[in-house]
C-alpha cells in the first residue's frame, strides 16, 4: 500500500514538472556552424529530458548485455549446486533404507555436482561404500574427511566405527 502510494507521488511529481516545463516562456537558439536552431524553452527542456532516458536505456541495455554472460554462469552455478544437494538428501535416505545401489548412483552425482573437495558427497560416498561392502572405499573417504578441518569429527566417527565393526580396538582407542 505504501510502496502503491509512493508510486503515485512520484508520478504525479514528474507530470508536474513536466508540465511546469511546458509552461515556460522564453527561446533557445543554438547556432552550430552554418545551421541555426530555434525553439520555444519548454520543448528544448523536454528535449533534453527525452535524450537523458534514451541515453540511460541504451547504457542499461549495454551494461546488460556485458554482464549477462556472469549472471548466466551463477545461475547456472546455483541451479547445479542445488542439484547437488538434492542429490545428496536422497543418497542419504537411500543409506537410511539400506539401498547400496541408490545411494552409490546419489553419491556420484552429489560429488560431480557439489564437487568433491566437499565433506558431504565424501561422507555419503563412505557410507554408499559401506552399504555395498567396500571398506577400502570408505576407509579412503574417512580418511579424507579426518584429514579436513572441516569434517575432521565425521571422518573420525566413521574411522572409530569401522574399527569397531571390524573388531580392531585398539585402533578404535587411538582414534
Amino acid at each position: 500500500m505504501i510502496q502503491t502510494f509512493w508510486f503515485f507521488i512520484q508520478i504525479s511529481l514528474i507530470v508536474t514538472a513536466l508540465v511546469w516545463i511546458s509552461f515556460q516562456t522564453g527561446e533557445v537558439t543554438i547556432d552550430l556552424m552554418d545551421y541555426t536552431l530555434k525553439t520555444e524553452l519548454g520543448i528544448f527542456l523536454l528535449g533534453l529530458i527525452i535524450i537523458f532516458f534514451v541515453v540511460s536505456l541504451f547504457l542499461w541495455a549495454v551494461k546488460t548485455i556485458i554482464t549477462a554472460p556472469r549472471i548466466i554462469a551463477e545461475q547456472h552455478k546455483e541451479t547445479q549446486k542445488n542439484r547437488g544437494y538434492r542429490a545428496l538428501t536422497k543418497g542419504l535416505v537411500a543409506v537410511a533404507v539400506g539401498d547400496s545401489k541408490l545411494a552409490n548412483k546419489y553419491s556420484k552425482k552429489a560429488k560431480n555436482l557439489i564437487g568433491a573437495n566437499e565433506g558431504l558427497p565424501t561422507l555419503l560416498e563412505a557410507q554408499a561404500a559401506r552399504l555395498r561392502g567396500d571398506e577400502e572405499v570408505a576407509h579412503n573417504c574417512f580418511v579424507a574427511l579426518a584429514n579436513n578441518k572441516d569434517t575432521a569429527f565425521l571422518g573420525l566417527r566413521g574411522l572409530l566405527r569401522t574399527s569397531l565393526d571390524q573388531g580392531d580396538y585398539v585402533q578404535a582407542l587411538d582414534y
